[in-house]
């Protein structure tokens, strides 16, 4: 897992604003092998999600 800082690194903040229209975080943004994306805005559905990987 790869953490990224949209107040102190713009490239990662446009990424961001390009996929969701917003900048709100914590988003996670998960890559599946074929290269389609799901970006997952919600706190407790993150959560869950990475407790799920266990």
């Amino acid at each position: 897992m790869e953490l990224r800082n949209t107040m102190t690194e713009p490239k990662y903040r446009e990424e961001l604003l390009e996929a969701r229209k917003r900048g709100t975080v914590p988003v996670l943004k998960i890559s599946n092998e074929q290269g389609s994306e799901t970006w997952m805005p919600e706190s407790m559905d993150i959560v869950e999600y990475l407790r799920s990987l266990k």
